[in-house]
């Protein structure tokens, strides 16, 4: 074996997994084998292999049918433990593919991942085993994005290849789903993290899906074994109330089940036996629901996907699960009132008020019918400034019979949105208290301090990227332009214009010194309105998405503050945000900052030291860009060690199996 092949090896790894295989089978397997390092799990009664080794593949035999879902994770958590591999290919027994296959579809994936940075799957043009025509989604049509990379909300697992990084990042299968929509589960999950996933046309791969395939009016109907209509219709009703699901896949899988149980017992062989698993199928997932902590966690918030402080405490941690999370403000109304409403007239005020307090009384009054021995989380407020006494009384029936959490990420005091009355009121009742930080905990009462536990805000957007492959971007920029990037809201502008004229004057000792020029990104809902004479500003409409690019894209992230009772209660997110995509940070010595910013990460400025402060660390961070990449390296691994999504994702879900 040579050198090649060693390195090919020591980074890809296949899974095999098997069920009662044929001879022809374990031939091609033994052929893949000897040239791939993996592990074949084998999903029959029977060991299949009696050796514990297969050429370089592992064999793990289970005795029992545990599913795909399960004999996958069995193989993946082999990887992890016993292997270096980066790159894993997932195959069947029955995959007719060349002995170059795994090196071609790895080899795919990796070009196409250099432009789409966030691919989490790629598996290949798949044509039926028999008629060699290509399987096709009669209501999905094709979204070819690059001339070797066709766009797909769901990629079947056989003959696909993604990475350990991913893996670790999206989680490993669903095991109780067992083998009917498992990989679509799997892609769809993906999604709603941030990541993308699709086939190459150019490697193909024969495969056999269901047992026969019947043509009724040009329709191309593909029949399963009646037993896995079982798990199909099961599954189904398990998936539907998952909000990551696509509504689209809801309704057409629902007609096509529908349709199935009208015609099948009539025009399909064995369709009275297919009917009959249909039923248990249906019967199985009403009344044996699967179900989870989430199933019994209850959210309140201010907007799940708009409001900053909503989404990143809490709804990306629990948007691919089944808890229940109310958004006490519609996205419409959100909008308006922070384009519109706010500066509007006091009947706006009014109104937003009686959209809180009307929408969390009906979520209240629901949850008291339903939620028992369950977990409710509150962020920050239920209704703001005033909570109302019905909203009480309601709040501590839940209280009674729930675990109660409580969750605020700013002093909510200084800025008015939660009165001292209400602020007590939530201490007594909750059973936890979770903050950002040391200030924000003194704030509570000394007879409640027990409960509080400190968790700083994170970003999980940015797993689906590698920071790394932006570096030659950053690089060639760096010969003639820094970039510094600022993303807040509004309401933090008055805070970048204060620091204005001290980045002026930095960017005019930038320009004299290295013929650089200084640049400032403004990524925010409203524009920052300033004059400068050498400093170029560039106002950014905000987007979760646009903001993702422009952190990927810059060189230093920047979180000025001044030093007041509010400001010492934020938990330094944007510096963390930033952190996430290896970029190093200014910061003022400020609050939670001292903690988050070390000396290799960036700069912290005094505030009374301002204007030579942030000229000189700017300049410190752009003397070359071999001191950039270091600091830029130790951000990025600070973050992973201190505020990683899955350290905080791990966090919330030991809370609610409480």
């Amino acid at each position: 074996m040579n050198k090649e092949d060693n390195i090919r090896i020591s980074k890809a790894a296949v899974i095999i997994v098997l069920y009662q295989p044929q001879k022809t089978d374990i031939d091609k397997i033994s052929l893949m084998a000897d040239r791939y390092a993996g592990v074949i799990v084998d999903n029959s009664q029977e060991s299949t292999f009696k050796q514990e080794n297969v050429g370089l593949m592992h064999y793990i035999p289970l005795h029992e049918n545990k599913g795909i879902a399960e004999a996958q994770n069995v193989g993946l958590q082999y990887i992890f433990n016993h292997t270096d591999a980066t790159h894993i290919v997932f195959l069947d027994q029955d995959s007719d593919v060349p002995t170059t296959y795994v090196d071609d579809i790895i080899a795919a994936y990796n070009q196409i991942r250099q432009k789409f940075p966030n691919l989490a799957f790629l598996g290949p043009k798949t044509e039926n085993k028999t008629t060699g025509k290509e399987y096709k989604s009669v209501f999905h049509k094709d979204k070819t994005v690059a001339p070797n990379f066709i766009l797909k909300r769901e990629v079947i697992s056989s003959g696909g290849c993604t990475t350990r990084e991913v893996m670790e990042n999206v989680g490993m299968n669903e095991s109780e789903l067992f083998i009917d929509y498992v990989d679509l589960e799997w892609c769809w999950r993906a999604e709603s993290k941030g990541f993308i996933c699709g086939i190459t046309p150019e490697i193909t791969i024969q495969h056999m899906v269901g047992q026969d395939t019947i043509y009724i009016g040009g329709y191309t109907i593909i029949v399963s074994s009646p037993k896995r209509y079982f798990y199909q219709l099961r599954n189904y009703i398990w998936l539907l109330p998952r909000k990551y699901v696509p509504l689209q896949w809801k309704i057409n899988k629902g007609i096509k089940n529908v349709a199935r149980l009208i015609y099948f017992p009539f025009l399909i062989k064995s369709g009275f036996s297919c009917w009959k698993y249909m039923m248990k199928g249906i019967y199985a997932g009403l009344t044996q629901k699967k179900m989870t902590t989430m199933d019994k966690t209850s959210i309140y918030l201010s907007n799940a996907r708009l409001t900053p402080s909503s989404y990143y405490r809490l709804t990306q941690y629990f948007s691919d699960t089944d808890a229940s999370i109310h958004s006490s403000v519609p996205d419409s109304i959100y909008q308006w009132w922070h384009h519109k409403g706010k500066n509007g007239s006091h009947l706006n005020k009014v109104f937003l008020y009686a959209v809180y307090v009307f929408r969390t009384l009906w979520f209240l009054l629901k949850d008291m019918m339903v939620m028992r021995q369950g977990t409710v989380i509150v962020s920050r407020v239920i209704v703001p400034h005033h909570l109302p006494m019905i909203h009480q009384l309601l709040f501590k029936h839940l209280a009674h019979h729930n675990h109660i959490v409580w969750d605020f990420d700013d002093n909510i005091l200084a800025n008015k949105s939660c009165s001292p009355a209400d602020f007590q009121f939530f201490s007594k009742y909750s059973n936890q208290i979770i903050v950002t930080n040391d200030f924000l905990q003194s704030l509570i009462s000394p007879e409640y301090r027990e409960k509080v536990m400190i968790l700083p805000t994170t970003d999980g957007d940015m797993l689906a990227y590698d920071p790394t492959a932006y570096f030659e971007y950053r690089r060639y920029l760096f010969q003639k332009e820094i970039r510094l990037v600022w993303v807040a809201t509004a309401s933090g502008l008055e805070y970048i214009k204060a620091i204005i004229p001290a980045l002026d004057k930095a960017a005019q000792k930038l320009t004299e010194g290295n013929t650089k020029e200084l640049t400032l990104h403004i990524v925010c809902n409203k524009p920052l309105q300033a004059e400068t004479t050498h400093l170029t500003i560039v106002n950014i409409p905000w987007s979760r998405e646009v903001a993702r690019q422009e952190m990927l894209h810059a060189h230093i992230g920047i979180m000025p503050l001044p030093d007041t009772p509010f400001t010492r209660g934020k938990g330094g997110f944007k510096l963390i945000q930033y952190m996430s995509v290896s970029m190093p940070v200014i910061g003022s010595d400020v609050g939670f900052n001292k903690q988050v910013v070390t000396n290799d990460i960036g700069f912290l400025i005094a505030n009374d030291n301002e204007e030579e402060g942030w000229q000189r660390a700017i300049q410190a961070l752009t003397v070359d860009w071999s001191t950039y990449l270091c600091y830029a390296k130790s951000a990025k691994a600070r973050y992973d060690q201190f505020y990683s999504y899955q350290k905080n994702k791990d966090f919330w879900e030991k809370i609610c199996k409480q």
